[in-house]
């Protein structure tokens, strides 16, 4: 399991207010429209805004617009979820990045918080080109950033 673990409170209140948004407001549709997210699509929603984070920290840092942490080592002297400027998320180094990740949340890059592109990723599922640019989806980030987690899927498609 990928970024999901320390997520899942974030994505189940952000799919509530999704929820409660969408239900909340007025309609005239018919007996058979509906206007809530299906499970699927709320699923698919906490998946993108668990692992937004990562794909919008590895655009940060490959844009300069961040700089890879220093001082968050192991025992064997290395950042594990951090090759050069390259995030490699792993079963085995998720938690320390997530412990990581906690602590840059309020970081304003591109001139707003670090949480505030997470959460506009993970609604619209396309990667803010004023963080990442316009050379790779999401799609194509995830992949890159979680290739050595066999369990890691692919919510952007």
């Amino acid at each position: 399991m990928n970024l999901r673990s320390w997520s899942a409170l974030a994505a189940a209140t952000l799919i509530a207010g999704l929820v409660a948004g969408c239900s909340s407001s007025p309609t005239t549709s018919s007996p058979t429209s509906t206007s809530s997210p299906s499970p699927t699509d709320s699923a698919k929603a906490a998946e993108r805004l668990a692992d937004g984070s990562a794909l919008i920290v590895q655009c940060a840092l490959t844009k300069g617009l961040m700089k890879p942490p220093t001082g968050l080592v192991t025992p064997s002297g290395e950042t594990p979820w951090l090759k050069g400027t390259k995030l490699a998320i792993t079963p085995a180094n998720v938690n320390t990045f997530n412990n990581w990740y906690t602590g840059v949340v309020d970081v304003t890059i591109a001139g707003k918080e670090v949480v505030e592109w997470v959460q506009e990723t993970a609604t619209s599922g396309k990667l803010p080109a004023a963080v990442c640019g316009t050379s790779q989806t999401a799609s194509e980030l995830q992949k890159q950033v979680f290739a050595n987690d066999p369990d890691a899927g692919d919510p952007w498609e």
